[in-house]
């Protein structure tokens, strides 16, 4: 991965950050509103690594975004990226190359033919 992508992201993921508020509910009670959300990548990529707990039926992700922001800054400076978390973001940013092209340019890379994309 590029320094260049590491600072895309790395200030996209400073953009936004999951943030929920209590609202009152019609039954009574509270209910969990999203005020913002997280980036949508850092989204995609926290939900590769799920996994379960035992007392909590619901999932939780493996990926803690300090250590993402903390792997992002290590690219960037060019500094160790033989991290886990270094190397599972290289993992996804490869397979989610096509980010941010139209329908046609997808279909295209889906079929194997060429786009103009930077190489991951």
């Amino acid at each position: 991965m590029t320094p260049a992508i590491a600072k895309a992201l790395l200030s996209d993921l400073n953009a936004g950050y999951l943030e929920v508020a209590k609202v009152p509910s019609r039954q009574g009670g509270y209910i969990r509103v999203p005020v913002s959300v997280n980036a949508e990548w850092y989204r995609r990529f926290c939900k590769r690594y799920l996994t379960t707990r035992r007392k909590y039926p619901k999932p939780r992700t493996l990926i803690r975004r300090c250590h993402t922001e903390a792997a992002l800054r290590r690219i960037i400076d060019g500094r160790q990226t033989d991290t886990e978390y270094a190397r599972r973001l290289c993992e996804f940013i490869r397979q989610e190359a096509c980010w941010g092209i139209g329908p046609q340019e997808k279909r295209r890379r889906s079929r194997g033919e060429s786009t103009e994309l930077i190489a991951f």
